[in-house]
């Protein structure tokens, strides 16, 4: 069975990043909720490709019609982007490089106290988690790094599938 038959593809492709998508963010959301595993702004924006993803592939099952060739690109764009994003984040993890984003996690600035109501509100305040703290880890890979091979696989995948598309649609 070939999956990367261009009509077999063509079908498949807005259930599988349908599937894909949630899974993604329905592991996240249970590392998160289920196991206190708190995000840093990285991991957040990391869901983002996801939800866009997802939200696209329900408007294609609802409203089909749309070209599968622009579809696959556009899903390949899309994770290659979330691979990109999550590789920025496993550099910040690994301090290859510092954040650009306000993600240093610490808390709060004592300089700035005012008065004692201050200090028990700062003191007592939820602190932002560091981008550069590994929260979880497998065989030494965190979250972001599996996001970024998952993510960089499926936009591989997308990208192989349109050029099949691409190839059954040539004169």
């Amino acid at each position: 069975m070939d999956l990367f038959e261009p009509r077999r593809f063509a079908r498949l492709l807005a259930p599988a990043v349908l599937l894909f998508s949630a899974g993604v963010l329905g592991t996240v959301f249970v590392a998160q909720y289920g196991f206190d595993l708190q995000p840093c702004v990285l991991c957040l924006y990391q869901r983002i490709p996801f939800f866009v993803a997802a939200g696209l592939a329900v408007w294609t099952l609802i409203l089909p019609g749309a070209s599968p060739l622009a579809l696959a690109r556009l899903f390949g764009l899309i994770f290659i982007a979330s691979a990109a994003l999550a590789f920025y984040h496993v550099g910040v993890e690994q301090h290859w490089w510092a954040a650009a984003t306000g993600c240093a996690g610490g808390g709060a600035n004592f300089d700035a106290l005012q008065s004692a109501v201050d200090l028990k509100a700062a003191l007592f305040a939820e602190k932002p988690v560091a981008c550069d703290a590994v929260a979880w880890s497998l065989f030494g890979l965190s979250f972001a790094a599996y996001n970024a091979l998952a993510s960089l696989a499926a936009g591989i995948v997308c990208f192989l599938g349109a050029r099949r598309i691409a190839g059954e649609s040539a004169p």
